[in-house]
């Protein structure tokens, strides 16, 4: 049986978000890997923490998921950063 999430939402384009504050669960994760603990990302956001927690549990059971998104983002960022001319691009290295 899978686990019903009382705070989250999958959207039309296949993200996962927390349900009516429009935080990507995605976002949330790349928050608690740079070091912010659940309550400070629940404060910053103005979420429950429960639903922090919870976003978190996500990320932890669809990590297929979360590589996805990082991939399809590493991939816009690859894109803008090779429409920058060389010479204002010097020292930017690009994934």
């Amino acid at each position: 049986m899978a686990p019903a999430y009382r705070h989250l939402v999958q959207m039309p384009d296949g993200t996962t978000e927390i349900a009516h504050r429009g935080v990507r669960v995605y976002t949330i994760l790349g928050l608690k890997q740079a070091g912010d603990t659940p309550e400070m990302i629940a404060d910053a956001y103005n979420l429950p923490l429960g639903a922090v927690y919870e976003a978190l549990a996500y990320a932890a059971d669809h990590p297929e998921e979360m590589e996805a998104i990082r991939q399809a983002e590493l991939a816009i960022q690859r894109e803008i950063l090779t429409r920058i001319p060389e010479e204002l691009r010097c020292g930017i290295r690009i994934p």
